[in-house]
């Protein structure tokens, strides 16, 4: 998937994916995210395509959000649609343009946290959650 210069990359699907981990087992949200960062950037695995997701969250037991992918019921696809919609407001509310994209919430006190430092200096962007 990786070397593939031809597909473009759409998250829609992980998407979907994570938002039916969200309606199943919501404590595993962060969980379902790692195993589907390692199966794009490890395995090398076309996290577009809903069959290879059902496999990455079924390895991962589970098995009903992974069914909810294979056949996303109008649930899914309206808590989708909810989950998408408000990260496009909250993009807009802090002029945040692509990804990553980070905003910390606490209380009632939001911030966009700069992503740009994620990878070259981790220390100073743990350091903006902490001092904020």
């Amino acid at each position: 998937m990786l070397h593939d210069q031809q597909k473009k990359f759409d998250s829609g699907s992980a998407t979907l994916a994570i938002t039916a981990v969200s309606l199943s087992n919501p404590s595993r949200e962060i969980e379902a995210l790692k195993a589907i960062q390692r199966a794009r950037y490890v395995e090398g695995l076309d996290v577009t395509s809903l069959s290879v997701l059902a496999g990455v969250l079924s390895s991962q037991g589970l098995e009903n959000a992974a069914k909810k992918v294979l056949d996303p019921a109008a649930d899914l696809l309206e808590a989708n649609h909810t989950r998408t919609e408000r990260a496009k407001r909250l993009m807009r509310e802090f002029g945040a343009r692509g990804v990553p994209t980070f905003i910390a919430e606490s209380g009632s006190k939001r911030w966009m946290l700069n992503s740009s430092i994620l990878f070259s200096n981790p220390h100073e962007w743990v350091r903006q959650l902490v001092d904020s």
